[in-house]
């Protein structure tokens, strides 16, 4: 009644901004916030309350906007600064946050929350060692797997659009061939290493050079990259690669030093809920082989649709995700995916649990890991 009786009664406008927001009615309470700040454009406690809303409704951009508008009035406002550095910690760009945590302690050098952000920033600039080590139970037609498998990462930011690593992986295992239930163990010459390079601001592209080995009788060379598309709630995906699969022996075909193959893979998901971070999505997979791939567990010319849900539940120090995908392809052939993960996370590094099961008509798989990683 106030307001409407008055239409320049700045009290008016911040109360019930004040009540939309504790309705978590976000986009009415940033309407009245910014009628009162048409009256008040300097006022600085309904800046920050602005800035803090569009945070609460995942609108980051727009609360970076609103801090530089404190700091265009009042660049002495240290937590100002140290807002901006958070937010944009939070969007993955820890050299620039790097630099506005280092003002706001300038300004306010004994403030403990400052201090631990910037040492939090700190931390992910640091090299990143991360290694898995699981087993895990393959079958196919032809043959079964039981093996140990190591997988490391050693990983360093090199910029805010640049990240740099280095990937391996070894196994150990036991293969059993389904016909003549010959056995055989040994150190396979499963050894990869690939090159990646992260290249991203707001998004994301992935360029990944390296080749795997699955047993002495096949190789892999392969290029691959992987690009990510981010806009309020939603994550689009796009992964593609080509290579060539040398050495592999397929059975009934008359050209088996060579196959070629492609593949690609959409993914689209949406962020439901932010605590506990619940996703849904949905995603289109495309595989080619010039013939079928005993390595792959899959026929040519196939496309897959799937539907996926996850969920992720952090009560530091301990977090709990998992995930279910359901899958059908063009020959209604159907398989599904249950994921399970539990970790510990410590100030520099983190232990985790997880258990993984797959099953499709071509190809069915379990596996338990422990994973380490951490930053040094």
């Amino acid at each position: 009644m106030i307001s409407d009786n008055d239409s320049t009664d700045v009290e008016a406008y911040l109360g019930l901004a004040e009540i939309e927001k504790k309705r978590e009615h976000f986009e009415r309470a940033i309407y009245f916030y910014k009628s009162a700040l048409k009256y008040l454009p300097q006022y600085f406690p309904a800046l920050f309350d602005l800035a803090q809303v569009y945070i609460y409704s995942d609108q980051l951009d727009s609360a970076i906007a609103t801090y530089k508008k404190i700091l265009s009035f009042d660049d002495t406002w240290a937590e100002a600064w140290a807002e901006i550095g958070k937010i944009l910690w939070w969007k993955d760009r820890p050299f620039e946050a790097l630099g506005y945590y280092k003002k706001a302690l300038v300004l306010d050098p004994t403030n403990k929350e400052i201090i631990a952000g910037i040492e939090q920033v700190k931390n992910d600039l640091k090299w990143r060692i991360s290694a898995k080590s699981f087993y895990i139970r393959e079958k196919e037609e032809d043959y079964e797997i039981k093996s140990k498998n190591q997988k490391f990462a050693v990983a360093k930011r090199i910029s805010d659009k640049l990240d740099f690593s280095l990937n391996g992986f070894v196994q150990f295992g036991e293969k059993t061939e389904t016909a003549t239930n010959n056995i055989i163990k040994k150190m396979y010459d499963s050894n990869s290493l690939n090159i990646r390079f992260k290249i991203f601001r707001n998004n994301e592209l992935h360029l990944n050079f390296g080749g795997s080995f699955s047993d002495s009788t096949v190789r892999r060379n392969y290029l691959e990259n992987k690009l990510s598309i981010k806009w309020k709630k939603f994550v689009l995906n796009n992964f593609y690669q080509t290579g060539k699969v040398e050495k592999n022996w397929i059975w009934n075909k008359t050209v088996k030093n060579e196959n070629p193959f492609v593949t690609y893979d959409f993914n689209l998901n949406y962020r439901v809920f932010s605590l506990p971070k619940i996703k849904i999505g949905i995603n289109h997979t495309f595989i080619d082989y010039q013939y079928d791939s005993t390595l792959y567990y899959t026929p040519s010319n196939r496309h897959i649709n799937g539907f996926e849900t996850s969920l992720y539940y952090p009560f530091k120090p301990f977090y709990l995700y998992s995930a279910v995908y359901g899958e059908i392809d063009n020959n209604n052939d159907a398989g599904w995916r249950l994921d399970l993960e539990a970790g510990y996370e410590f100030s520099r590094f983190s232990l985790a649990l997880s258990f993984s099961d797959f099953k499709n008509p071509y190809y069915e798989s379990n596996s338990l890991s422990l994973i380490f990683g951490g930053n040094f």
